[in-house]
């Protein structure tokens, strides 16, 4: 369910956050779900849990995408669109657990890393709704230490050889509100290490996590007051209002997921 390379656009919310979804129950729909490349990569341990990959916003920071607070004022999202070229998620193998997490009793090993799970995209979508579902895909049993969204720019609309596309007002302090639109072409990689308390994933069920991506900090820094505006209009790209541009990619790129059990 990718909009995906197969053209599928999928509209959410932003409320300031990206979130990864992940869902829990039997479903034997899944099972078969790239059994054939687990099995290559991995001939004694098939993929058979299920991973079904949301985005959603989220007030998780405390800040609503309507009331983002900036430098000498404040901005509100009226549409945010990423691409992203590829999800991967990392897992290790955890010999020392059963089926229903408890200890095994003989066991003498620790864990050990699985071969990587590659959810191929393009993904692109809106970011400004509250859920979309991202995919869905087979998954090896273990647990997810790492995943990683790498962005990529696309020809598609609305992107217009870009990554990122947002739109929204910025009121200056005691002024009026003004137009703005952020199109960056960020091709780096965002990734969030679980290791304090890893996810599992059982054989034959479906896994369900949140990964929150904290949008308003993205404007962190971000001089909205400093900006050039023409026709009450503000356009911040590699050509106008480069400063604005540089915070705002710097800040994706030291930024991380939150993830959310």
């Amino acid at each position: 369910m990718k909009q995906l390379s197969n053209s599928r656009s999928i509209k959410p919310a932003l409320t300031g956050l990206l979130i990864l979804v992940f869902t829990f129950s039997a479903l034997d729909f899944f099972t078969g779900c790239g059994k054939r490349a687990a099995e290559e990569n991995n001939p004694n341990e098939p993929k058979s849990g299920i991973l079904i990959l949301k985005a959603s916003a989220t007030a998780h920071t405390g800040k609503n995408l309507q009331r983002i607070p900036v430098r000498n004022g404040m901005i509100s999202i009226k549409s945010a669109w990423i691409n992203i070229d590829r999800i991967e998620i990392e897992e290790k193998a955890d010999t020392t657990k059963t089926e229903n997490g408890k200890d095994k009793a003989d066991s003498d090993s620790d864990s050990q890393n699985l071969p990587k799970t590659i959810l191929q995209g393009p993904f692109s979508l809106d970011i400004s709704a509250e859920k979309v579902l991202f995919d869905s895909a087979a998954i090896y049993p273990g647990y997810i230490t790492l995943v990683r969204l790498v962005f990529a720019v696309s020809t598609r609309p609305p992107f217009s050889d870009k990554s990122i596309n947002i739109h929204g007002k910025y009121t200056p302090t005691g002024g009026r509100p003004i137009s703005f639109t952020l199109l960056s072409e960020f091709t780096e990689n965002v990734e969030t290490h679980i290791l304090d308390k890893p996810i599992s994933v059982f054989p034959r069920k479906v896994t369900r996590i949140t990964v929150t991506l904290d949008v308003p900090h993205w404007f962190d820094q971000v001089d909205f007051s400093n900006a050039l505006v023409e026709n009450n209009q503000i356009r911040i790209d590699n050509s106008y209002n480069t400063a604005l541009m540089s915070a705002f990619e710097a800040n994706i790129a030291n930024s991380e997921f939150v993830d959310e059990k």
